[in-house]
């Protein structure tokens, strides 16, 4: 029906939190030491963007989630939800850590990169864009994120001109 609750249920949004966190950040938090070890930081960088896209949305979606005390297993099965924003400064955090293993030389490459096609500097402009998406996401509710003004961060990103402006 026209209903929300007759459109959606509580199992709807399930796949997506098991994605996210069964597959997505599990996978993520489990290669980047072994990509670090083998100097693949190519590998670490596109991670590091997939689980930063992850938490961005997550937090979109869902609001406060569980981040800190997340993905630790039996250790703790029930994990506190972290605000939105602090998820909002670590998924920043990785982004612009992402940016600096792009720079970095990678022993290798990723072989089946299905985004890009091992085009640094796509991967690098898609963790720019994510950046300005999370600015423009909380500029209304909070003027500074991470360190900073959140309209010198947006007039900073802008300025580099280093961002997705084509869809092809």
């Amino acid at each position: 029906g026209p209903q929300y609750l007759n459109a959606y249920s509580p199992s709807s949004f399930d796949g997506i939190w098991d994605n996210a966190y069964a597959n997505i950040m599990k996978n993520v938090n489990a290669m980047i030491p072994v990509a670090i070890q083998k100097q693949q930081y190519m590998h670490v960088a596109i991670a590091k963007i997939l689980k930063a896209y992850t938490m961005i949305t997550l937090v979109d979606m869902f609001g406060d989630v569980p981040y800190t005390e997340g993905l630790q297993g039996l250790a703790n099965l029930n994990p506190k939800a972290d605000p939105g924003k602090q998820v909002y400064d670590s998924a920043l955090a990785l982004l612009d850590s992402a940016i600096s293993d792009i720079h970095k030389t990678s022993l290798s490459m990723p072989l089946n990169d299905l985004y890009y096609n091992g085009d640094t500097s796509k991967w690098r402009a898609l963790a720019k864009t994510l950046k300005l998406k999370a600015y423009v996401q909380v500029r209304q509710v909070n003027s500074t994120v991470y360190g900073g003004t959140i309209t010198a961060k947006i007039n900073a990103l802008l300025a580099e001109n280093d961002l997705i402006n084509d869809p092809s």
